[in-house]
This record gives C-alpha cells, sequence and structure tokens, in this order.
C-alpha cells in the first residue's frame, strides 16, 4: 500500500473552493438580509407573543442558549461521526477511500484514533454547554421579566 493518501487534482481543489465559497455566500447572504433583519425585529417584541402555550421570551433565550448548541452538535454528529466512527474502528487516518489537499502520510493505531476522540470531547462540551443553557435562560427570563418592557399593541 502507497505511504501517502491520494490527492485531489487542481481541477478537483478549484472546484471544491468555488462550490464552498458559493454556498458559504450564500448563507451569509440569507442571514445578513432576511434571517437577521426579522430576529431583531423578534426580539423587541418577543414578550408580547404567545405560542402554544410558551412565552416568546422563552422561546428566545432556550432558543438561543440550548437549541443552537444542541443544532450545532446535531450538525457536526451528522457531517463528522460516520467518518470518525470508520477511523475508530479501521485505526487509519486519512481513510482508504478519502482523498486530501495535500500530501498526508497515512496514520495508524492510537494516533488516528487521537481526533475521534477529541472530537468526540468538544461534542460532549457543547452538550454540557447546552443543558448549562437551561439555566442561562431561566435566569434571563426572570431578569426579563422584572423589567418594565414596551407596551404590546394588541399583536
Amino acid at each position: 500500500m502507497n505511504e501517502y493518501a491520494p490527492e485531489y487534482s487542481k481541477r478537483e481543489k478549484v472546484v471544491l473552493f468555488v462550490k464552498y465559497c458559493g454556498l458559504m455566500t450564500a448563507v451569509l447572504l440569507f442571514t445578513l438580509f432576511y434571517f437577521m433583519p426579522r430576529f431583531m425585529n423578534f426580539i423587541e417584541v418577543a414578550h408580547c407573543f404567545d405560542y402554544a402555550g410558551f412565552s416568546g421570551l422563552q422561546i428566545l433565550f432556550y432558543g438561543l442558549f440550548v437549541a443552537v448548541p444542541l443544532s450545532l452538535l446535531l450538525i457536526i454528529t451528522a457531517i463528522e461521526g460516520p467518518r470518525n466512527m470508520q477511523i475508530m474502528r479501521l485505526g487509519q487516518s486519512p481513510l482508504p477511500t478519502e482523498k486530501v489537499l495535500r500530501p498526508t502520510k497515512y496514520v495508524y493505531g492510537i494516533k488516528a484514533k487521537i481526533r475521534p476522540v477529541l472530537l468526540l470531547l468538544v461534542l460532549v462540551c457543547i452538550f454540557v454547554f447546552s443543558m448549562r443553557g437551561v439555566y442561562w435562560a431561566n435566569d434571563f427570563i426572570a431578569m426579563m421579566s422584572k423589567m418594565e418592557l414596551t407596551q404590546c399593541d394588541n399583536r
């Protein structure tokens, strides 16, 4: 077996770069011009709304401190989980069918399993942060309910 993993060709690298730059540009534009203006408007009047028995403040703060970290955890797990499970099982990194961007030697055994273990630790930290977010959300909701909020105009 070859000592180095197969590399992407220059054309494949350019295609990957353009594809991911286009995707990130679309996400950035959506966030800046669609999501953020609506989110900022919602923040100002969140206390005026009730959704299925939950106040707008509860949805806002639980979403921010609990749902966002849990969503990040699920996305990272969905993207990196299968690959890292395979690395743990085979004890080889990069995987035999994987191409790399620059010359990379195959690593075997314990050294190959370091990154998957570090990813697992990061995922555990994100989960703990999300669970701690429940308490932060409760604190913010209690603090906001004591404050004098703007009047709601029968929404």
